[in-house]
């Protein structure tokens, strides 16, 4: 599907990424939201069992490795990431942010997503903003 990017776009789809996750009968196997697929930029999540139980959802943003420019991601750039709470395991790896539904829901994943992909600061006119949400 196509949109615009926003927080509040982001925030209607992780609730029902939540939503489907926890009571729907549809079992959610992929949250992918890019705002370039020429760039190769995108968000992703995947559903983690937590230790207590809960669901936990782990979140991936592009990283170097992945980009179709990877001169996007500058020493600048990687320590914006790194400071918003982004984890970075491997060179070769996404980065990467557990979050619980809680933090799905309040708005705090949706700023964080939105914040992150704010960092490769695209112009206007190459964000072409795609989601699969299934």
């Amino acid at each position: 599907m196509r949109g615009n990017f926003s927080k509040e776009n982001l925030q209607e789809l992780l609730e029902q990424y939540v939503y489907d996750a926890h009571i729907s009968e549809v079992d959610p196997s992929r949250f992918l939201y890019s705002i370039s697929d020429v760039e190769n930029i995108y968000v992703q999540s995947y559903i983690i069992d937590g230790s207590s139980g809960q669901l936990l959802f782990g979140w991936e943003v592009t990283s170097k490795h992945y980009l179709t420019n990877p001169d996007i991601l500058d020493k600048k750039r990687f320590k914006k990431f790194i400071l918003l709470g982004w984890n970075q395991n491997a060179k070769d790896e996404n980065f990467s942010y557990e979050a619980t539904a809680k933090e799905c829901l309040d708005g705090t994943v949706a700023q964080l997503l939105y914040d992150s992909l704010c960092i490769f600061d695209l112009p206007l006119s190459q964000i072409d903003v795609t989601w699969d949400v299934s």
